[in-house]
């Protein structure tokens, strides 16, 4: 092109191959990262019928072929506009889930007033808890409005107070249990995690840069897979976003892996047919003697660490807690808080006014803690049983690169 005040040219620069994100592995890839201008691929009748008529008739179907081919990138479909939003909404609640990780090291007397990331969004939603307020208003209002009001306060509570007993020392041992498992996974997620880096850092090491590039991206690639197979949220179009967005595996490759992840049957396939490729590099490194043996085999071993880690994870998710555990942990608050709330209802009635209010304000108050207690530990151990699911008290899997 010329220039605007001269007559001079431009001379025609080549276009550097960018090294950034694999280099030659992403030659193949012939999709646009970004969408191009229109009105550079328009139709040839678009055009002056001069430049029209000098075309031929191959030359107009490419044209025609490439125009579509932008318009698919420019007016996506709404289903890939709702995949991007989806992942979009995920990123975003990751960071949530970082903020509520902070928020635990603040001061007291400000989480009293915590709503979200609590277990308060799905207790005022329970069921037993809704029944459980129901039952005791209504049975109080009768007691309450009858004309024989049993003024003593001899009320046997010795039943429930042993039951209730049963019922803490179980659902604390279970919430342990819970605790548990959930922290062990965490453990077995950063030992992933570490070693990633730990063989990004080997690689750099001991490889020439074409091949750690190549190696970096598909570790990263893996550990993506990985995490998509433990969810049940996860799919395989976040995992299609995801490369979009970081750029770690090409075309064909990403194809290769949609044969194996698209069902989402939670099987570790996906993370293996990417571990298969990293271990073939390494053995290409030791035959073309890009690296010594003993540095290829310090990679691997680095590599077993990654590999041990989501094992660990994946068997944790095959191995849930067992479901006669859980159904016991069911039977006892629905035994134990309808039981309470009887026993409340139909409790003694103070005569006198200031002190009968308190009196009613103490059982209401006492159902209400009760409730919290049994059912926020049973929601806060389910909860904690799936660290992989879209809640806020999840792990931040997206942030784990």
């Amino acid at each position: 092109p010329s220039c605007c005040k001269c007559s001079h040219r431009r001379r025609a620069h080549p276009k550097k191959k960018s090294a950034k994100m694999g280099g030659d592995d992403l030659a193949e890839d012939k999709t646009p990262h970004r969408p191009l201008a229109p009105e550079k691929y328009a139709a040839p009748e678009a055009r002056d019928a001069k430049d029209a008529q000098a075309q031929s008739k191959g030359a107009a179907a490419s044209a025609r072929s490439r125009w579509k081919h932008v318009q698919e990138i420019v007016l996506p479909p709404q289903k890939v506009r709702k995949e991007a939003s989806l992942f979009s909404s995920i990123e975003e609640t990751d960071v949530a889930r970082l903020n509520h990780l902070r928020r635990g090291d603040g001061l007291g007397w400000r989480m009293l007033w915590a709503f979200e990331g609590t277990v308060f969004p799905d207790l005022i939603k329970d069921p037993l808890f809704i029944f459980c307020l129901a039952f005791y208003t209504a049975t109080r209002a009768s007691v309450l409005l009858s004309d024989t009001v049993q003024t003593d306060d001899d009320a046997n509570f010795q039943g429930v107070t042993i039951l209730g007993a049963a019922v803490t020392f179980f659902l604390v041992f279970y919430t342990g249990h819970t605790f548990t498992r959930y922290q062990a996974q965490y453990f077995a997620a950063m030992e992933a995690s570490k070693a990633l880096v730990t063989f990004t850092l080997q690689a750099k090491a001991f490889l020439k840069r074409p091949r750690v590039l190549r190696l970096v991206r598909r570790m990263n690639a893996a550990n993506m897979v990985a995490y998509v197979s433990l969810s049940t949220v996860y799919d395989f179009n976040v995992l299609k976003h995801w490369n979009e967005k970081y750029k770690v595996l090409t075309k064909n490759e990403l194809a290769e892996v949609q044969e194996v992840v698209q069902d989402n049957d939670g099987s570790p396939d996906g993370l293996a047919v990417i571990l298969n490729w990293i271990v073939g590099d390494l053995e290409e490194a030791v035959q073309t003697k890009e690296t010594a043996e003993l540095r290829c085999h310090i990679l691997s071993t680095t590599l077993m660490q990654f590999k041990d880690g989501f094992e660990r994870l994946f068997h944790y998710r095959d191995q849930q807690l067992p479901f006669f555990y859980v159904h016991l942990t069911v039977i006892f608050s629905w035994v134990y808080l309808p039981l309470l709330s009887t026993v409340l209802a139909i409790s003694p009635v103070n005569p006198f006014l200031i002190v009968g209010i308190l009196w009613e304000t103490q059982n209401f108050a006492a159902l209400v803690v009760s409730c919290i207690f049994v059912l926020g530990l049973r929601i806060t151990s389910q909860h904690m049983s799936d660290p992989f699911g879209d809640d806020t008290y999840d792990f931040p899997v997206l942030q784990y690169r």
